[in-house]
């Protein structure tokens, strides 16, 4: 259900918490003068009124002798409004410096220190690693419990390291059991379990990893990071003449060559903003397993009546 809009007095509403260090904008106010209103409603906090997001909206809206902004009111502490005031900043308007962003970091890790790093980097649009140097700085980072509550709400252990370790047992001795029940009994989620399930089989199958095509600087996390197959032959359907000897298997040819995504790959890895790594990760998983699925698929046709 989206959120309600309601029409507040100027009167009644105060700048609030912020994560902006410097002070407000002149010149982006006078461009949002300009519009005379026609902007996004402001976000306040239900119980005293104060902006969470929309303290640029608010001046420019006292500047031109508006007596009503359009809002959204939000439920929640002090320390609920920070965070969303972040989560806002980085997403819409205008951005956050990389340093209002570190400090915006830093107070949400000291309100929320069971939060993951990787929880914490998403509202502040920073890298994990950022998060887990702040992590380290505060004498927190080997905490006995080592919990984290992820992305998802749910807590689970904070390493990596022996996590992965804990997943690779329990697969070996329940080879057969569901994603889910393996992510149960070792505090995991299902998909780092799926994970590390195909990394284990990726693993078993594939040989060294090739770095010719890997830029000097990524080379080695790359080889300490996924292990691609170490035939260098590539197939090119557009040239096979079976293939394209049928309207069928011209088309395929050309579906087939456009979907390569190439020796250079690995050059477009830095391309990726650090605010979207994991949902690009997630993207390039995704279609791996759905080519593992069709070359598993086009084998199957040699064991099956319709083999040609």
């Amino acid at each position: 259900m989206e959120s309600q809009v309601v029409w507040l007095h100027i009167r009644d509403i105060h700048p609030g918490i912020s994560p902006r260090q410097r002070d407000l904008d002149a010149s982006h106010i006078a461009a949002l003068s300009e519009l005379e209103g026609d902007w996004p409603p402001i976000l306040v906090l239900r119980h005293d009124r104060s902006v969470i997001d929309g303290h640029h909206r608010l001046a420019a809206a006292q500047s031109i002798g508006l007596e009503r902004l359009a809002a959204i009111l939000f439920d929640g502490t002090l320390e609920d409004g920070f965070v969303e005031a972040v989560r806002c900043n980085v997403q819409h308007g205008l951005p956050l410096t990389l340093q209002e962003r570190r400090a915006a970091a830093q107070r949400v890790f000291k309100m929320h220190s069971d939060w993951s790093d990787r929880r914490i980097a998403e509202v502040c649009a920073l890298s994990p690693r950022t998060i887990a140097r702040i992590r380290a700085e505060s004498g927190q980072a080997n905490d006995p419990l080592g919990l984290r509550v992820g992305l998802d709400g749910l807590m689970r252990r904070a390493r990596p390291a022996s996590n992965r370790v804990r997943i690779m047992d329990a697969l070996r001795a329940n080879p057969h059991s569901s994603l889910r029940k393996i992510a149960q009994a070792v505090g995991a989620s299902p998909e780092t379990v799926r994970r590390v399930r195909m990394r284990m089989s990726d693993g078993a199958q594939s040989g060294p990893v090739s770095t010719s095509a890997i830029p000097p600087d990524l080379s080695n996390i790359v080889a300490l990071s996924y292990p691609f197959p170490s035939s260098t032959t590539r197939f090119r359907s557009a040239d096979d003449a079976a293939l394209t000897s049928t309207p069928d298997g011209k088309e395929f040819a050309v579906w087939f060559d456009q979907t390569d995504p190439g020796p250079d790959w690995a050059t477009h890895v830095m391309a990726v903003p650090l605010s979207r790594v994991y949902e690009v990760a997630d993207e390039a998983r995704r279609r791996a397993s759905a080519w593992t699925q069709f070359g598993q698929l086009v084998e199957d046709r040699t064991h099956s009546s319709r083999a040609i």
